[in-house]
């Protein structure tokens, strides 16, 4: 890890399934995940380079910049 970056802890998402799930696939030990750096971000309507075919499309839902890919 380089200097700078922090490590975060693993959390469930709100609500009692998403607690239950979590418990289930991670465990109560969830360690603690790095860091990476973003090496480019998606527009709407933008045609992959990197998927020859494939075109991100914004899907605004659960999470802030939630994508689709087509």
């Amino acid at each position: 890890m380089s200097e700078g970056q922090k490590q975060r802890r693993l959390t469930a998402s709100p609500g009692i399934m998403n607690k239950l799930l979590f418990r289930i696939f991670i465990g109560n030990g969830a360690g603690a995940v790095e860091q990476v750096a973003v090496d480019g971000y998606l527009k709407d309507n933008e045609p992959l380079e990197f998927a020859e075919g494939w075109t991100a499309i914004s899907i605004p839902g659960h999470c802030l910049g939630q994508m689709a890919l087509y």
